[in-house]
């Protein structure tokens, strides 16, 4: 094919909804302590370690020690630790890319075929913290599944 054609086409899939540039890409994956790129990601290899995933300290001071901010969050009556990510605002394919979650901003168009269970290709952006709470869209292998609610 020549680079005209595959331009034409990119611009039809692209009107059809089909493929875009922020959603035409993959995601990494974590197989046997290396990142493994899933559909030819377009996004860079994540920064940390992909077996690197520290559990949320539990006390105040072992929070502290983590540069997190302990208190209140979500509906949670007793206080907890809320870790800034080292990766916030990273490109991102999948959850497990990031120290946080992988969030996307869908459309409304994209929203309107969540509402109705279609799964929507997307890329996100790796979360400031973890955890998170309110209403978000989660990139998870590449797609937006549905809309979720972590209080």
């Amino acid at each position: 094919m020549s680079n005209r054609t595959l331009a034409l086409l990119l611009v039809a899939t692209t009107l059809l909804g089909l493929v875009t540039p922020a959603n035409a890409g993959g995601w990494w994956a974590c197989r046997d302590g290396t990142w493994v790129g899933v559909g030819a990601p377009t996004h860079p290899r994540p920064t940390r370690s992909c077996a690197e995933r520290p559990a949320i300290p539990k006390t105040e001071a072992a929070c502290r020690a983590r540069n997190g901010r302990w208190g209140r969050a979500g509906l949670f009556p007793q206080p907890l630790c809320v870790l800034p990510t080292a990766d916030a605002g990273r490109l991102c394919g999948d959850r497990g890319e990031c120290q946080g979650l992988c969030l996307a901003d869908p459309t409304p168009t994209e929203r309107d075929r969540l509402k109705v269970g279609e799964t929507v290709e997307a890329t996100g952006r790796c979360t400031s913290r973890r955890p998170v709470f309110g209403c978000m869209f989660i990139v998870s292998e590449g797609r937006i599944r549905e809309r979720i609610c972590a209080d």
